[in-house]
């Protein structure tokens, strides 16, 4: 066994474009620090780059990370915070059942069957979404999941925050919403203070859900910059954080024009990005991609939605990701209006950029998948920005990526804080919310 020391953070943090919070926990796998040991190296310790800097590779054999039992202590006191990091998986999910990210809970030995594990596989052989359970006893109190499949080989950063409003989860600086298993609903809060009696955390190594057997099982993947934060992180420091990483990036572009100004409003200039294929003739046909956040974060240069960018090169479109505004400096309407100009902007400027103006489609992820379904059955009266008047906003084309279509059936649920700071309404069923929702405004045509 090697032991090895990590720090502990007194201070800020200094990540991306801001200060984040103090982390209670932080391992960045990076050369051994000169802070008390927090965890302790059980396998052959291999380091490989990873988005932030040097990654743990775990083999799928033996390899584990054991916290210590005064880092379990620790961590068994938190009722409220977030757990942050980066990692990656292997294809071998069709041989066992799951591949454990992050665990606490029951030991080896036989015992009270309580835990909490972030994983990624869940029972079914070949179930690669990413699912965060608790288990007390015979039964699953909580269970949430991505509720699409991962890729393996890719780097991902996730992040479970739990606070006063209850659960969110954020993949890639994007928060989750609108899942079959919803994270951000405000009567379910769970975090590591609800695991009794815990005697055992680790990274790489963890127990099935579900099973009451003790066999536990090892991650064929990597991990890099792990987090546990005492307090509730915001998107926007969500955001930050996963902005601090560097994953590799799509490379089949041979020309990207970045930061057109597409509007100017309220004293900022409002850009967007345009990938060019290195095949195919003009004009192109166009997708345009909004990235997510929780309506308060993110931006065009990342998203779980960029990861799409070489399938459509390679097909022979244009991708045009945009920024809009943020709450909570502005609310809704701000967004939807800011989407439909990049879109008026796009077709007035079409045979300049060389673009089929008969071939435009959007799409989103998360919250940015509301607002691309929204652009896609908007009358053009509803939410028009004062830009471009005499230019469409139609799109031909739209794909939401678990955005949410139906708000007042969302916030029913919970995430009432959000709502005031998105919407600027307290009651879920306010009309703003109807108006806003893209089920509002489908019909056959």
């Amino acid at each position: 066994m090697r032991c090895l020391w990590w720090a502990v953070i007194l201070g800020l943090f200094a990540c991306g474009a801001g200060a984040i919070p103090s982390p209670l926990i932080h391992l960045p796998f990076a050369a051994p620090g000169e802070a008390p040991s927090w965890a302790i190296w059980e396998g052959n310790p291999i380091r490989v780059a990873g988005p932030v800097g040097e990654a743990l590779a775990f083999d799928g054999r033996d390899d584990r990370l054991m916290f210590t039992p005064r880092a379990v202590a620790t961590m068994s006191q938190l009722a409220q915070g977030t757990i942050a990091f980066w990692f990656k998986f292997e294809d071998v999910l069709s041989r066992q059942a799951i591949l454990p990210l992050f665990y606490l809970g029951m030991s080896e030995e036989r015992g009270e069957h309580n835990l909490m594990v972030i994983e990624v596989g869940h029972r079914r052989p070949g179930n690669r979404k990413l699912y965060v359970t608790w288990v007390e006893g015979d039964r699953v109190v909580l269970c949430y999941d991505t509720g699409f499949q991962l890729e393996p080989g890719r780097w991902y950063h996730f992040a479970l925050v739990v606070g006063e409003f209850g659960n969110a989860g954020y993949l890639d600086g994007e928060e989750l919403v609108g899942r079959h298993y919803n994270f951000g609903h405000a009567g379910m809060r769970r975090f590591l203070a609800d695991v009794l009696s815990p005697k055992l955390a680790a990274l790489g190594y963890g127990k099935t859900a579900r099973s009451k057997s003790p066999r536990f099982l090892h991650l064929a993947g990597a991990m890099d910059e792990f987090f546990i934060f005492p307090q509730p992180l915001t998107g926007e420091e969500i955001a930050a954080l996963y902005a601090a990483g560097d994953p590799p990036a799509p490379t089949n572009s041979p020309q990207v024009l970045r930061n057109l100004v597409y509007r100017e409003v309220d004293g900022l200039q409002l850009k967007l990005d345009l990938y060019y294929p290195d095949s195919g003739s003009s004009p192109y046909p166009l997708v345009i991609y909004v990235h997510g956040g929780g309506w308060t974060g993110g931006g065009k240069g990342g998203g779980a939605g960029l990861r799409f960018l070489p399938q459509f090169l390679a097909a022979g479109f244009v991708l045009a990701s945009v920024d809009y505004r943020l709450a909570p400096s502005w609310q809704f309407p701000a967004m939807i209006e800011d989407v439909r100009c990049a879109i008026r902007f796009l077709r007035a400027k079409a045979g300049e950029l060389r673009l089929d103006l008969d071939r435009i489609g959007i799409f989103g992820t998360s919250a940015g998948g509301h607002l691309a379904a929204l652009a896609g059955v908007l009358p053009e009266e509803q939410f028009s920005p004062d830009c471009l008047p005499q230019v469409s906003a139609r799109v031909g084309a739209v794909a939401s990526f678990y955005g949410p279509a139906d708000l007042p059936r969302l916030f029913q649920a919970g995430g009432r804080g959000k709502l005031a700071r998105v919407f600027g309404v307290e009651d879920p069923q306010d009309p703003t919310l109807r108006q806003a929702s893209p089920v509002a405004w489908t019909s056959a045509d």
